[in-house]
C-alpha cells in the first residue's frame, strides 16, 4: 500500500511511514475527515460547502476522482520507476558478465606458452672422392691414385674409403680399402695410392667418416 502522506509503498502491516514516520492509520482517519480544495490545496472538512481559504466551492464528487486518479497515477509513476530500477540492475548485470568474460579470455590469451626445446641437429663430417685414375707403371704394375677431402665443417675422425676393382671382363677381382691415417679436418685433402695388378675399371663403393 501507499503512505497516505507522502505516497511512498509500505508494507501491508506496516503501522507507521519507514519514509515520513507518520501514523498510517491515524493519517487515514483524518483523511476521511478531509478533503483538498481543488483550488488551494488546503485542506477543508469533507462536509463544507465552500473553502474558508479561498471561498472555492467544494464538489465531493469532482475532488474524489482527482485524488482517485492521482493516487493511479502515483501508482503507475512508482512502478515504472521500480521497472526502470530492475531494467537498469539487469543491464548492469549482463555488462558485467561480459567484462568478465573478456577478461578471462583475454588473461588466457595472455599466457605465454612455455616453447619447446628445438632439437639441434647435428651434421655428420662427409668426404668426397676426386680424379680417381688407374696409373699403368710399366711391367704388369698399376696403382689407383685419388685425393680424399673432408667437404664439411667437422673433424672426420676415421675417414674410410672402399674401391672395387674389375678385371677386362668385367669380373670383380678386388676390393680395396684405402688407407687413411688420421682424422682429417674441415676442408683437409689427402692423397692416396694402392698398388694393383690387372685392373681394367674400378668404382668408389663406399666414403664415410666415423
Amino acid at each position: 500500500m501507499q503512505c497516505p502522506k507522502c505516497n511512498i509503498l509500505i508494507p501491508e502491516d506496516s503501522v507507521f511511514c519507514q519514509n515520513c514516520g507518520i501514523n498510517v492509520a491515524e493519517e487515514i482517519a483524518r483523511l476521511q475527515k478531509f478533503v483538498k480544495c481543488d483550488n488551494c490545496g488546503k485542506e477543508v472538512d469533507k462536509n463544507t460547502k465552500f473553502c474558508k481559504f479561498c471561498g472555492n466551492k467544494i464538489d465531493i464528487d469532482k475532488i474524489t476522482k482527482v485524488n482517485t486518479k492521482s493516487k493511479v497515477s502515483d501508482k503507475v509513476r512508482s512502478l515504472s520507476g521500480d521497472k526502470i530500477t530492475l531494467f537498469i540492475i539487469i543491464i548492469a548485470l549482463v555488462l558485467l558478465c561480459l567484462a568478465i568474460g573478456r577478461l578471462m579470455n583475454y588473461s588466457e590469451s595472455a599466457q605465454t606458452t612455455t616453447p619447446e626445446p628445438s632439437v639441434e641437429t647435428t651434421s655428420s663430417p662427409t668426404i668426397d672422392v676426386q680424379n680417381v685414375r688407374v696409373i699403368n707403371k710399366g711391367y704388369g704394375l698399376q696403382k689407383i691414385q685419388g685425393i680424399i677431402k673432408n667437404t664439411s665443417s667437422y673433424t672426420c675422425a676415421e675417414p674410410q674409403v672402399i674401391i672395387y676393382t674389375y678385371n677386362s671382363s668385367g669380373n670383380r677381382i678386388g676390393e680395396e680399402y684405402v688407407p687413411i691415417f688420421g682424422a682429417l679436418s674441415p676442408n683437409e685433402t689427402f692423397e692416396f695410392s694402392i698398388p694393383v695388378t690387372n685392373v681394367s675399371s674400378f668404382k668408389v663403393m663406399s666414403s664415410s667418416c666415423y
